[in-house]
Parts: structure tokens; sequence; C-alpha cells
């Protein structure tokens, strides 16, 4: 029952150091809290944050709304709209999660390591989630293994989920609703992927439908092989492999290549 106003964040992380023992901050749970961010355009001051110095932290029944409609700030807030959620330490927890208005900026930033994002509702966003490699070296030097799993991501103008760097990553069971509202690159697909080492990388089980989303996959330079795309809904795309309607960026010759994988082991019309 508290109120707490003018924060940089709601939450942080502090600690000496990734591999010190002791002084940083292990299995904390942040539950059942209503916030909204204070719509500046900064990516100091996302509402809920972690520094490398975490571990295992869990952010769970989050309720986390941007002063935004439509990716216009309402008054009396004069920036744009900052991400709800970003953890740069190992094995974070995001579950159970609404996050709603984000219109400019990802509502949810990994840039650490052995996350796992279950069960969330991102609407109105940026981008949805995004997983990056720190550019301050992070917590490991590489951001892998992340599990999104069971979310519902819609109404994003960029991509629902977009893997930047990483390997052995899980996209399971999501459901993509209006995404990738642009024209091409990764603001035109629902999965964007633009690693170049993608590695054991799994896409299964995901609702892609041609409804808003303009791609299902697409995607820079990354080797088609190590993605594995398997018991997808993607149904009402063309299977002709030449229009846009196919479902993967003709742009991208990685994603054009998983289009046959798609039509064998996908739902397709």
């Amino acid at each position: 029952d508290s109120t707490g106003q003018g924060c940089r964040h709601l939450f942080t992380t502090s600690g000496e150091g990734v591999t010190n023992r002791y002084g940083t901050s292990r299995h904390v749970l942040i539950t059942d809290i209503t916030a909204s961010a204070n719509g500046e355009n900064d990516s100091t001051l996302p509402l809920f944050d972690t520094h490398g110095e975490g571990w295992a932290v869990i952010f769970q029944n989050l309720h986390i709304t941007i002063p935004t409609e439509k990716g216009i700030v309402k008054a009396p807030f004069t920036g744009n709209a900052n991400r709800a959620i970003q953890t740069r330490s190992r094995g974070t927890v995001i579950r159970n999660c609404y996050i709603q208005g984000s219109g400019v900026s990802n509502a949810i930033l990994v840039v650490g390591a052995d996350c796992k994002i279950e069960n969330c509702h991102i609407s109105n966003c940026w981008r949805g989630i995004r997983v990056q490699n720190d550019p301050d070296g992070g917590t490991n030097g590489d951001v892998d293994r992340c599990i999104i799993r069971g979310n519902r991501i819609i109404n994003c103008t960029g991509s629902g989920v977009y893997l930047d760097d990483g390997t052995a990553h899980l996209v399971q069971g999501n459901d993509f609703n209006n995404c990738g509202q642009g024209s091409s690159g990764e603001s035109a697909s629902a999965i964007y992927i633009d690693t170049t080492t993608p590695d054991d990388i799994q896409i299964t089980g995901n609702n892609i439908p041609n409804t808003g989303n303009e791609f299902a996959v697409g995607g820079t330079v990354f080797n088609p092989t190590q993605v594995t795309l398997s018991g997808n809904n993607l149904r009402g795309y063309s299977s002709d492999g030449t229009s846009t309607d196919s479902g993967f960026d003709p742009a991208s010759s990685a994603a054009v290549s998983l289009e046959t994988e798609a039509t064998t082991y996908n739902f397709t019309d």
C-alpha cells in the first residue's frame, strides 16, 4: 500500500561485482506492484532494472503502464515513453506481468543470460521483447539461453520478439497479433533474428497468423540451418514464396530459406 513519486527506478540492483559472492542481490522476488512510468525518453529510467550485479531476480504480477496512447505521450508528460523492465543480470525471471504503452521503446529489454519471460501480456509498444548483448559487457559477455514462452504480444509497431544477439534461445507458445506494422526490416516482422551465430534457436508452437503481422519471420544475417521452426500457426499467408504474403521477409535471404521448413513442419494454408 505504499506510494512513490519522482523515482529513477522502483527497483534496481547493485553490488560488489558479478563474480563476488558477497554483496550480490540473489533470489529477490518483486511481486504484485502497479506502476506507471514517467514518460521520459531516457534509457537510464526503466521502472524495473537490474544491473549485472544480480542473480535470479524474479519480477511477478507487475502491472505497468506507460503514459502513452498509440505512441503519443499524454499530458503532463513531455518526453517519449521508456521501457518498462530492463535486466542486465543473469537468471532473471519475468512472469505474469502486464505491460502497456511503451510506444517508442522496448517493453522488456534483456541484456543478461539465462532469462525467462513467461505468461506476460504486452501491448501497444514499439518492440515487445528485445534480447541484446550488453554494450557494457553484461554479466558474462553474452546473452544466451533466453526462454520466451506463453506470452501474448499485440499491437507492436516493430517486432514482437527481437533476437538481436545470443544463442540457444527458445521462443515457444506465444501469441502474436498485429506486430511488425512497418514495411521492411525488423519493424515488419513478428519475430526478427539479427544474430550472426544463432546456434540452436528454437521457434515452436507460436501463433503468428496473417492478422496484422506483416511477416511472421524476418532477419538480417543469420544461419537458417541453426534455427528450428516447427509447430507454429502461420495460417493466412500465401505459400508462393514471392509475395510479401509469404510470411517471410523477401528482403532477407536467411528468412526466405526458412520458408521450406515452415511449410513442412508448421500449420499453413
